[in-house]
């Protein structure tokens, strides 16, 4: 078998650099690369390729062009001993990433747009980039400079600038309205707070769901509460119908006044394998014509417009290039991008952690740094060839494996490919072939052994 020659190298090479995200925009002298339009669909990628480093492909969605770009993290490294345990929660900060991770720590990443996506720890935030609180955190959310890092059970901290500005009282996943003055907190299947907040405290008094997992007790339509949102003074509420108001606990998308007034629901379709059907909801989060529903379970972010007519569905192994993602939370930010934070099972069964920034899902078109782009080529162009390189050893190790089960068919032991030979029977005399020999054995009779 001949080896890949440099030039098979090259041509392949050649060919791929074709393939990949067409978008960019921070390069005057390749402005050709810039596109409102959907870029052609990737090459294909083998699902061996899944197994290396993230291939990322750009979209097309609810008649929108979506665009990925893997961030380079410096600086750090995001690993846990299972995809779910690698991050739990993100929010865009001004011009940093708040993450949570699965160990309960809050990370704050500041981002850079001058070689593409780049995150590295902000170092007046904790300790390097990492704070620790008296409870771990599992959820976060930003807003017009305060952040809110929340247990779930226990209290939550408030957090202006880089430092703790005080613990509120109020238990769940806090999710904060636009002016950070205000927000919701739902915790699975308990009584969903609102809380306000001002410089120096919070105040948490009960909402419209209440006593979610009393059958005798509750308030509102709901059993248990996976994801919430607020956008504008409308709260987007996503979980479980209780069993007596639907007798198979659709999982839906309830729409609610900031003063906690019901005004409508969707989602849940009957068909199990229907885009309008969510295995779980995730995270909701505004984006075009409406909002966006996380589903990790099924893996996509289905589009909703808003009046809750599905518009489209972004396949999330395929967007992040990764074989088996585990996506908790995503975050948009006000220039529109969003983000989103992915765990992936790596070597060692050691899952590794990803952020990607994504654009085409909310305010502006799809763009991609022109160093992303590159990157993406670079990616498939090197990935393409190794596995071109494993495919061709592997083909090698086929070929000597059938040449030597050849030989080993073909080249029999001498006992059995001798037939006439020499041998000892059972006879005392040496004899040739069958009943031919001379010895000393009982008489034969029409040529065979009386017995």
């Amino acid at each position: 078998m001949q080896r890949l020659s440099l030039i098979s190298m090259c041509v392949l090479s050649a060919a791929l650099l074709a393939c990949g995200g067409l978008f960019g925009t921070d390069d005057a002298t390749t402005s050709d690369d810039a596109t409102d339009a959907p870029s052609e669909p990737s090459e294909a990628v083998d699902d061996d390729v899944a197994a290396h480093d993230p291939l990322p492909q750009d979209q097309a969605a609810a008649g929108r062009a979506v665009a990925v770009e893997l961030c380079s993290i410096k600086g750090a490294s995001f690993k846990a001993d299972s995809t779910m345990g690698v991050f739990k929660s993100i929010a865009v900060d001004g011009e940093r990433l708040m993450v949570a991770t699965g160990d309960g720590k809050l990370h704050a990443l500041a981002i850079s747009h001058e070689d593409g996506c780049v995150l590295t720890p902000d170092p007046d935030f904790g300790d390097g980039g990492v704070m620790t609180f008296e409870k771990k955190v599992e959820w976060v959310s930003a807003s017009q400079g305060t952040v809110v890092a929340s247990n779930g059970v226990f209290e939550s901290y408030v957090l202006r600038g880089n430092t703790l500005a005080y613990k509120c009282a109020a238990d769940g996943y806090i999710e904060l309205d636009s002016s950070g003055s205000w927000g919701i907190a739902p915790w699975v299947s308990s009584t969903v707070e609102k809380v306000t907040f001002d410089e120096s405290a919070c105040v948490a008094t009960d909402w419209t769901l209440a006593d979610l997992g009393d059958d005798t007790q509750r308030k509102g339509n709901f059993s248990s509460i996976h994801a919430s949102v607020v956008i504008g003074d409308t709260v987007f509420i996503g979980g479980s119908l209780a069993k007596s108001v639907d007798a198979k606990e659709t999982k839906v998308i309830g729409v609610y006044t900031a003063a906690g007034t019901e005004v409508r629901r969707f989602g849940g379709s009957d068909s199990l394998a229907g885009p309008e059907t969510f295995g779980w909801i995730h995270a909701i989060n505004q984006c075009k014509p409406g909002i966006c529903i996380l589903d990790s379970n099924l893996r996509r972010l289905t589009i909703w417009d808003d009046a809750g007519t599905y518009q489209g569905v972004v396949e999330l192994k395929t967007l992040l290039g990764l074989e088996y993602p585990w996506i908790n939370d995503f975050a948009v930010g006000p220039d529109g991008a969003a983000w989103f934070a992915a765990g992936n099972d790596g070597a060692a069964d050691i899952a590794s952690g990803y952020i990607y920034r994504v654009t085409g899902l909310a305010e502006g078109i799809a763009t991609r740094s022109n160093f992303g782009t590159s990157r993406m080529r670079e990616a498939l162009k090197s990935q393409k060839i190794q596995l071109e390189l494993e495919r061709r050893k592997t083909s090698v190790r086929d070929r000597l494996q059938q040449q030597l089960d050849e030989q080993s068919t073909n080249t029999a032991p001498a006992s059995q490919s001798r037939s006439k030979g020499k041998g000892k029977g059972k006879g005392k005399g040496k004899g040739k072939g069958k009943g031919k020999g001379k010895g000393k054995g009982k008489k034969r009779k029409n040529g065979k052994r009386k017995r």
